[in-house]
């Protein structure tokens, strides 16, 4: 959650920028990175596998998914909620 909100102040992150910013070891915000390019929350021009500290990473705003959904807000582009079907 913590890498995620981060694109809430900029659609574009470096892996190095957030590593920075969330102040998570490598090896764990590689595995954050990576399951969210999976889902598509956020893309890459490299290789989800051989991202480097200079890989840019771009909030996908354009995501759709019927079990997830944006709210958006002033201030927070991203505010990702369960469908109401889901608290059930």
């Amino acid at each position: 959650m913590a890498v995620l909100l981060q694109f809430n102040d900029s659609e574009t992150w470096t892996m190095q920028q957030l590593e920075e910013i969330t102040q998570m070891k490598n090896e764990l915000l590689l595995q954050v990175i990576q399951i969210l390019l999976k889902t598509k929350l956020i893309v890459c021009d490299d290789d989800e596998n051989s991202l480097t500290p200079s890989s840019v990473l771009t909030l996908f705003t354009a995501y759709k998914n019927k079990k997830l959904r944006f709210v958006e807000t002033t201030y927070f582009n991203i505010y990702l909620m369960l469908t109401e079907s889901s608290w059930n």
